[in-house]
């Protein structure tokens, strides 16, 4: 890929410097030429660009291009070896800066929400197929007509949540902190090490847990029509009553999908 790139930065210089110097007969002046060549550049696809890469690679060995090639070359040189450094740089350090973090796996947000009994996107696989979570059911009450007693008990719900997901996002950041320094501290073996994965990954298998549970605990009070509105208020499913397909009586559609009028 970089030798094609190379060739598309040769193609750019030689054009450039071709143009300015029929730029009089052309009518063209200042850097427009340049611009020109470079737009041609970036719109050359790799094929056609090799190809003209070595036609006019040919035409510059000619006496009439001699005086550019040196030009050319350096212009060609510095562009590839200046993409190569960059390639290069990024290729080997994806990873500079987070030797500084106080947890390797975690980063300051990372903790800020976990500490806080954020969701950190646990719940997704029950939010993304049907089953609600009480904090936007709550916020969903009055389009959803709620019932006081269901607004009671996902009230409920809503509140222990916070407390139950602090806990166990704390005991998630011990147990990385805990595998963080059986690294940095040295001496670790495979036994420790097992332990200390094994104890992380079921510290975080419980904060999830935390966070699915609560979707579970709210489609257990919700019926059918408020969960399938749900759906179509967080934008995960059409309206049913936006249109009654083909089929189906209008009134029975709309009786059964809860829809007003």
């Amino acid at each position: 890929m970089l030798s094609i790139f190379s060739h598309k930065l040769y193609f750019f210089s030689h054009d450039c410097l071709v143009a300015k110097e029929h730029k009089q007969r052309l009518g063209i002046y200042g850097r427009t030429p340049c611009a020109i060549a470079f737009g041609k550049f970036l719109l050359l696809d790799d094929r056609t660009c090799l190809s003209v890469f070595l036609r006019q690679r040919a035409e510059c060995h000619s006496q009439k291009w001699r005086p550019y090639m040196r030009t050319t070359a350096t212009v060609s040189f510095i562009a590839v070896c200046w993409a190569s450094l960059v390639v290069s740089e990024e290729a080997h350090t994806p990873y500079s800066g987070l030797e500084n973090r106080a947890i390797a796996a975690l980063s300051e947000s990372d903790i800020d929400a976990l500490e806080a009994g954020q969701g950190w996107g646990f719940a997704l696989p029950a939010e993304l197929n049907g089953y609600p979570g009480p904090l936007h059911t709550l916020e969903l009450a009055e389009a959803l007509a709620l019932s006081p007693e269901q607004e009671e008990r996902l009230t409920e719900i809503f509140e222990q949540m916070p407390t139950d997901a602090k806990a166990a996002g704390a005991a998630f950041i011990s147990a990385e902190a805990a595998l963080d320094r059986a690294f940095s501290q040295g001496g670790i073996t495979q036994e420790t090490l097992s332990d200390a994965v094994f104890t992380a990954g079921n510290a975080r298998s419980a904060l999830r847990l935390v966070h699915l549970s609560r979707h579970l605990m709210t489609v257990e009070i919700l019926n059918e029509a408020q969960i399938q509105r749900y759906n179509v208020l967080r934008g995960y499913a059409d309206d049913p009553c936006a249109a009654t397909p083909d089929g189906h009586d209008p009134a029975m559609w709309r009786r059964h999908n809860g829809c007003e009028g």
